[in-house]
């Protein structure tokens, strides 16, 4: 071997620990990022549920918020729009999920709808429509709290 080519080797077997090193990285990032994802969407869900169920029991709006405020605290999620009528309810949160000092805000919309059952028996919960949502952006069209015209069943 000649003397110029010394060393080469340790040189080429660094620059591929750095870019392994680097690849692991970038993937332990999008692995957070898309988990963090599915709890805020998980978190929008069971928010939509217990106000949907509120309402069914109740009829009220206030409560069915409270009840939506009281799940997502476990999420560590802010309700940013609610809308309430007596076909069933509609929420979008957001978490928030800090990247290398920088924070990203994820959003998550769900819906859950009721529906009488056969019989005519009462509400039943007729299951939600999740939307995930990722961005900065404005969420919704209103202001928190705000209750809507009744929602139609699908």
């Amino acid at each position: 071997m000649a003397r110029a080519e010394q060393g080469s080797i340790t040189v080429l077997g660094a620059g591929i620990v750095a870019v392994v090193v680097v690849s692991m990285m970038w993937i332990a990032t999008l692995t957070r990022v898309s988990a963090t994802k599915a709890r805020t969407q998980t978190a929008a869900d069971i928010a939509a549920l217990a106000a949907a169920g509120v309402v069914a029991d109740e009829s009220n709006c206030a409560s069915a918020q409270a009840a939506a405020r009281t799940v997502l605290t476990e999420y560590d999620a802010t309700l940013e729009q609610f809308e309430c009528g007596q076909f069933g309810t509609r929420v979008i949160i957001s978490t928030q999920l800090r990247i290398g000092g920088i924070a990203r805000t994820l959003r998550a919309r769900a819906q859950a709808e009721l529906s009488r059952d056969g019989a005519g028996n009462g509400l039943a919960s007729n299951g939600l429509a999740g939307n995930g949502l990722a961005g900065n952006g404005p969420a919704g069209n209103g202001p928190a709290g705000t209750e809507s015209i009744p929602m139609a069943p699908s």
